[in-house]
């Protein structure tokens, strides 16, 4: 158990963090941010550590401000709400194209403020966006996502109920050698 400002909390097994990560969307949200504004993540060998330089085989697609806007807009759509959904294709569809529309206008209106250089960038920002919706949204395709995640769940409590089930061994050879003991 931990301990936070006097409550404690039950430690969270490995299969509760795996589906927490699996269902978390900061990642993804992170990447288009990086992506738009013409940044990457590496790892550092001195510092052993993850930097966020420029990549050097792109650009900024859209200023600080327009990538905050931008993810704003994203949080909205990428959320565990929607990735535990049951979603037919054409919600998802529905749901991508309303985006599409919300970004158009957000840029269009915004063109200067955002630092938009030309309509190629605002394509390919609306293009990185969307898609990347409509990709995370699948996942919620006919509860799919939810369907795996309740699977997992199954397999780790089974697992579970297995390993508590085992005596636990009172010292010396164990196994096999622990029943002659008597």
């Amino acid at each position: 158990m931990s301990e936070f400002q006097g409550v404690e909390f039950e430690e969270s097994s490995g299969a509760e963090r795996s589906i927490a990560y699996q269902i978390d969307c900061d990642e993804i949200i992170e990447s288009v941010a990086l992506h738009l504004k013409g940044q990457i993540k590496v790892f550092d060998k001195k510092t052993q550590k993850m930097q966020i330089i420029d990549d050097p085989h792109s650009k900024a697609l859209i200023n600080e401000r327009g990538v905050s806007r931008v993810v704003t807009i994203l949080r909205s759509h990428i959320n565990k709400v929607f990735i535990l959904s049951d979603l037919e294709d054409e919600d998802i569809r529905a749901i991508t194209s309303s985006l599409s529309s919300i970004l158009i206008d957000e840029l269009y209106f915004n063109w200067e403020e955002f630092g938009i250089t030309s309509y190629p960038s605002g394509s390919i920002v609306i293009d990185v966006v969307v898609n990347t919706v409509y990709a995370t949204l699948r996942k919620a395709y006919r509860g799919g996502y939810l369907d795996a995640i309740k699977t997992i769940q199954r397999v780790h409590d089974v697992q579970t109920i297995n390993t508590s089930e085992r005596a636990p061994d009172k010292g010396g050879l164990g196994g096999l050698m622990s029943s002659f003991r008597r």
